[in-house]
């Protein structure tokens, strides 16, 4: 078996994997409401530029408010998800219908009353034609963590290559002793292997470092090993 074929059987176990909390209502990370840290953090996300109809990212979406939350402050927002069931949720949910187009293999489910388009797929076999053209900010959170360390840098090259000449991005890593947890997600990220990751193109700064015990209410899904959460804000270079 190649190694390639081994991250593919991997990254199947691990949908899998999240298929099956989904179903079961494992899903401890899902917010009741819009991330705080994204409130707090929108004019840095943007730039304080004028974003209005500028397009951003969600990846792994789920069923997250933050979809609805971002869309209501101006911007373009695209989903992306494998799993069916969130999407659903996610326009129940938050009241709003959709209409359903499938073409090429991939789902879609466009708002019909918002800005808001969720795929439905593989996020590694989605490419910017699929996903109408190149986006100005992305949202990622949790998403990168969730990647088997084998596949983080796969994903973080399609993240880019997804992205705008002068992107901005923020993301959340988790910082702990692998040695105190299993390896399940969200797998550990200190900022040498984000640098490293992403490389010299972007510029990078560290927004904040929380211990579980000083997250915001609301904030439920813990990791333990005492474990720290870090946004980060990275800016691309053009």
């Amino acid at each position: 078996m190649s190694s390639n074929t081994t991250s593919v059987d991997k990254r199947e176990e691990l949908n899998e994997y999240w298929r099956n909390r989904w179903v079961n209502g494992s899903t401890t990370w899902v917010l009741p409401g819009v991330n705080p840290f994204l409130k707090s953090y929108f004019t840095v996300l943007t730039g304080g530029q004028n974003f209005f109809e500028k397009r951003v990212l969600v990846p792994l979406c789920g069923k997250t408010p933050d979809l609805l939350w971002l869309c209501e402050q101006g911007l373009s927002v695209t989903g992306i998800e494998f799993a069916d069931m969130p999407i659903i949720d996610f326009f129940k949910e938050m009241g709003l219908s959709y209409k359903f187009n499938e073409e090429n293999g991939y789902k879609m489910y466009v708002c019909a009353e918002k800005d808001i388009t969720i795929y439905q797929g593989d996020f590694f076999l989605m490419n910017v034609d699929i996903l109408g053209g190149h986006f100005d900010f992305c949202w990622d959170i949790n998403s990168l963590s969730a990647m088997i360390p084998d596949e983080q840098q796969i994903y973080v090259d399609k993240l880019v290559s997804f992205l705008s000449s002068d992107a901005h991005i923020i993301l959340n890593c988790f910082e702990y002793d692998v040695a105190l947890r299993g390896g399940n997600p969200p797998h550990v990220i200190f900022r040498n292997r984000l640098e490293k990751m992403f490389g010299s193109s972007f510029i990078y700064e560290e927004l904040c470092r929380n211990t579980e015990d000083k997250l915001p209410e609301g904030l439920t899904s813990r990791v333990g090993a005492d474990a720290q959460h870090v946004y980060y804000f990275l800016k691309k270079q053009s």
